[in-house]
């Protein structure tokens, strides 16, 4: 009898084991959650994090507020345009120049995106948001584990 239970409890816990593991774990999908979010949702809640983390006043929120719209708006067409580009499965453009390109087009964002928070911060909050920018790069950049 106490060997039933056991089993029965094993796999139970491997049931639940398995079926966490295909969603990503006890708190899912963090991705698939920002997919039902409109931009300016996601620029809106960015915004409130950087308010927290480096104490913006209300003009610098304001303008952050605009930096993160404009760049979420042009990374989700980029995304759309990548997702057409597979869906049309065009290959007539070399694929290592369309992927140089995009990774060019990214790039300049970012700086440009740089530049932009940098006439609003001041030095200290410019300070703090580049380590905390190097800290997320970081982090993205390492596999789930």
């Amino acid at each position: 009898m106490i060997k039933k239970v056991i089993l029965l409890g094993m796999a139970v816990f491997m049931t639940g084991s398995i079926a966490m593991a295909q969603h990503g774990g006890p708190r899912g999908n963090k991705r698939g959650m920002a997919k039902d979010l409109t931009p300016a949702q996601l620029a809106t809640l960015q915004t409130k994090k950087m308010t927290l983390a480096l104490d913006l006043t209300a003009e610098q929120q304001s303008e952050v507020l605009r930096i993160n719209t404009e760049d979420i708006e042009a990374r989700q067409a980029e995304h759309e345009e990548l997702k057409q580009m597979r869906l049309e499965n065009d290959q007539s453009t070399n694929r290592a120049e369309a992927q140089f390109a995009r990774q060019k087009a990214r790039l300049d964002s970012k700086i440009a995106r740089q530049e932009k928070l940098k006439e609003v911060l001041n030095a200290q909050q410019y300070a703090q948001w580049k380590k905390m920018n190097r800290h997320l790069e970081r982090n993205r950049r390492q596999p789930p584990q």
